[in-house]
């Protein structure tokens, strides 16, 4: 039996409203929903192709790593995170933490992963977690945008308060 589910589309910072098909756990369709009160049915090109982005046999399932002859093999997520982490820390003791930027595209920044990915820095930067990211809620939101705003407006010491 197909059951429609609504959600948004997170290509970009648009959001928009889509309607998605599912039956036995396999995206079917996606289409633009109509009821959505900013998108009101509209959806690009690349939130059309949702359903075949989700299935394609090329698509990335797990952690990879590039092997000296060029080629790729599997790698537990955990493993990768360690040794991203011991290569960033090696160029930043190296380089100090100039060296080390992020980019994550358009909507990066502003979705649900903007807490994570802040905390990942750092952990890599300091090697401290800071407890308020343990709950992804508002706690976490005002605690990333302090980052961001110190980043934005002082960005000439860090980090200038507590992590915890």
């Amino acid at each position: 039996m197909i059951e429609t589910h609504r959600s948004f589309c997170r290509f970009c910072h648009a959001v928009c409203g889509i309607e998605v098909d599912i039956e036995d756990g396999r995206v079917l369709d996606v289409r633009g929903d109509k009821h959505h009160p900013v998108s009101q049915g509209y959806l690009c090109v690349k939130g059309k192709e949702l359903a075949a982005q989700h299935a394609h046999p090329e698509r990335l399932r797990g952690a990879k790593k590039r092997t000296t002859d060029g080629t790729f093999e599997d790698l537990p997520s955990e493993q990768a995170l360690d040794e991203i982490a011991a290569r960033l820390r090696d160029i930043i003791a190296r380089d100090g933490p100039g060296a080390v930027a992020v980019y994550s595209g358009t909507h990066g920044l502003f979705s649900a992963a903007k807490p994570t990915i802040i905390a990942w820095i750092m952990i890599i930067l300091t090697g401290d977690f800071p407890s308020s990211l343990y709950n992804f809620g508002v706690g976490a939101l005002r605690w990333s945008t302090r980052v961001e705003a110190y980043f934005l407006l002082l960005h000439d010491e860090y980090p200038p308060f507590s992590l915890s």
